[in-house]
């Protein structure tokens, strides 16, 4: 088994299926979905206005909706009481309570509605650790495991979040391992369901190591390519984080 494995890293490497950069260098500008939270944000800036209307996920009863929602964006007072762009931002979403998260999806790949949600919270995932979900025939994991990985006649070790299932292994998200210590590393799980109803699961991940800004990453099924499970959709980060 240990030996299938390092064969088929080793030929996701060569094959580009594994490729790091591509991962960790995404921007938000290159993904077809803007993502936003909602909360108070210190410095740089929001990519929302007040009064655009915006997807959010909700939590409505027992269930979970995608619903329109108009957004407000309000600059925060300094101690002078100024109000400048540069102080910091209040995100509120008007209707429906607080969101999961605000999605705008122009390219039309979400549309309001009931949303199946088999997760939602903050559950860490520890180096070694896992979880698994059941949904419609298909059994999804979600692991953090470290990975030695081989190009050529080096081996470099990767801390990495891997997503299985339908008989297809996918990274997610890694880093070095030499550049985040295990107790250091903390990627956690807030939100997995079927966000763009297409009978596969989506997940909305925190992820980051010590030396970076930590991010939020949207992936959903229905961007996934022949040989992989999800495509990355959209990535939030907090400014002034």
């Amino acid at each position: 088994m240990l030996l299938m494995m390092v064969l088929f890293l080793t030929f996701g490497l060569f094959s580009g299926y594994w490729n790091v950069a591509q991962v960790r260098l995404g921007q938000p500008s290159d993904h077809p979905l803007t993502i936003l939270e909602t909360g108070t944000y210190h410095g740089g800036e929001i990519t929302a206005q007040s009064g655009e209307t915006w997807l959010g996920l909700f939590q409505i009863g027992d269930g979970f909706k995608l619903l329109p929602t108009v957004v407000s964006v309000i600059p925060l007072e300094n101690a002078s009481g100024d109000s400048r762009s540069g102080v910091g931002w209040k995100v509120e979403a008007d209707d429906h309570g607080k969101p999961i998260f605000l999605v705008r999806s122009p390219a039309g790949l979400l549309q309001d509605g009931d949303v199946t949600t088999l997760f939602r919270g903050w559950r860490m995932l520890a180096t070694g650790g896992a979880m698994e979900f059941p949904f419609e025939g298909e059994q999804y994991r979600l692991v953090v495991a470290q990975q030695t990985w081989l190009r050529g006649p080096t081996a470099r070790e990767f801390l990495a979040l891997v997503l299985e299932g339908a008989d297809k292994q996918q990274l997610l998200y890694s880093v070095p391992a030499r550049e985040a210590e295990r107790e250091d590393l903390f990627w956690s799980l807030l939100w997995a369901g079927d966000l763009d109803r297409d009978g596969r699961l989506d997940f909305y991940v925190h992820v980051g190591d010590p030396a970076e800004v930590p991010e939020r990453r949207l992936f959903l099924s229905s961007l996934a390519s022949a040989r992989s499970l999800v495509g990355e959709a959209a990535i939030f980060r907090a400014p002034g984080s």
